[in-house]
Formats: C-alpha cells, sequence, structure tokens
C-alpha cells in the first residue's frame, strides 16, 4: 500500500487533514527477516513539520519543545486542582510545576510582548505562520523570520548548546 493510499484510509473522508502535508505515514514494526511494516499516522507538530523542511534548526526546535513542556507542566497543570488529577497533590503545587512556571514566565519577560503571541501559538497551541496571521489579522510577510528570531532568543534564554 502507498502512503498516500494508507493516508486516505486513516483519515476520514472530509477531514481537513486529508490534503494537510503535516500528516506523516511512519513505519513502525520491523520483521526479523527486515521487512517493515507501515500502518501508523500521526500528525507533526508545526515546528517539526518547519525542521523537517529547514525552515529551522535542531535548536530552535529544541527551544520550541522545551517552552510547550513548561506551559503544559506549569501552566495548564496548575489550572487543575481537582483530586484525581495529575497535577493534584495534598500539599500543593509539586517543585517541578512551580520551577516550569517560573521558566515559562522568565521565557515570557525575555521575549517580550512584541513576538510573545506568535511564538505561543505556535509552540504552546501548534499553529502555523499562516494560521497566526490569518487569525490575528497580521500581515504574513516576515513573520518566519519573526519565529526564528523568537527561538534562537528562547534558546539563548534556555541555555541550549549552539549548534555549529
Amino acid at each position: 500500500m502507498t502512503a498516500r493510499a494508507l493516508r486516505r484510509s486513516l483519515v476520514p473522508s472530509g477531514s481537513c487533514l486529508v490534503d494537510d502535508s503535516r500528516l506523516m505515514v511512519e513505519a513502525r514494526v520491523a520483521a526479523p527477516g527486515g521487512l517493515v511494516a507501515t500502518y501508523g499516522a500521526r500528525v507533526q507538530s508545526v515546528l517539526e513539520h518547519q525542521l523537517l523542511r529547514g525552515r529551522i534548526t535542531a535548536r530552535q526546535k529544541e527551544a520550541g519543545d522545551q517552552l510547550y513542556s513548561c506551559w503544559a507542566w506549569g501552566v495548564v497543570g496548575a489550572r487543575q486542582p481537582a483530586k484525581g488529577s495529575t497535577a493534584w497533590s495534598p500539599a500543593g503545587f509539586r517543585d517541578g510545576q512551580l520551577d516550569a512556571l517560573q521558566l515559562y514566565r522568565g521565557a515570557q519577560k525575555h521575549i517580550g510582548l512584541a513576538r510573545w503571541p506568535l511564538l505561543f501559538h505556535v509552540c504552546c497551541l501548534d499553529w502555523s505562520v499562516h494560521r497566526f496571521s490569518n487569525e490575528m489579522g497580521r500581515n504574513r510577510d516576515g513573520l518566519q523570520e519573526v519565529l526564528r528570531t523568537a527561538l534562537d532568543d528562547l534558546a539563548d534564554y534556555l541555555r541550549l548548546p549552539k549548534g555549529d
């Protein structure tokens, strides 16, 4: 089965993902004889999609992924104090949550108000640059470069090693 046929079979007809280039068909199982069975599909994150197309670097993607982790654990996780949720503990917030929240807020201050909305929507909400420009009524020209510089500044703030 070709990747295109598999994509059509895994996505319901009429879905917005049918023609989405972010839908990845992956090899997931390797048989002992060396044969690989392809049977799964997933949607790439926007950062992964941009990395594979050379629009951002691996360091920038890592910075975006760390921002998402801090947001998910420190901000979203802190909003769910009900018993039974992964964020609840009898003693209050965990140290890891507080550290993640502190790192998130520090990154927010370091990036600044002008670039933060783009960075947040792409890294945390998985919006494309095109969607951000449409939804926010911004001019699309230059937004990719703004995203790259914001990710570079975020990587510097997180003290990620610079690649050569």
